[in-house]
């Protein structure tokens, strides 16, 4: 039987932020895919994800997301790979 983690509270911001940068090492994935992953993996619903976010988190997250035109930067500017 796989053990997951089926009740969010006993899953701290400092953990989850750890278990998330040993994902994105071990697999060398993106802060968004390693979040979607380790739901799959733990059972997590991703709508409680947002309480194991730390500010530093959050920032990380909303940046590769408007890299990857998911989101709108708030400026409405977009940059220029050049």
């Amino acid at each position: 039987m796989n053990t997951v983690i089926n009740d969010i509270k006993f899953l701290t911001p400092g953990a989850f932020s750890c278990m998330l940068i040993t994902m994105m090492r071990d697999k060398n994935i993106s802060h968004i895919d390693a979040i979607l992953e380790l739901c799959r993996e733990r059972n997590i619903e991703i709508e409680s994800i947002p309480e194991l976010l730390t500010p530093q988190l959050k920032k990380l997250i909303k940046n590769e997301a408007i890299s990857l035109n998911f989101i709108r930067s708030k400026s409405g500017s977009r940059k220029l790979s050049i």
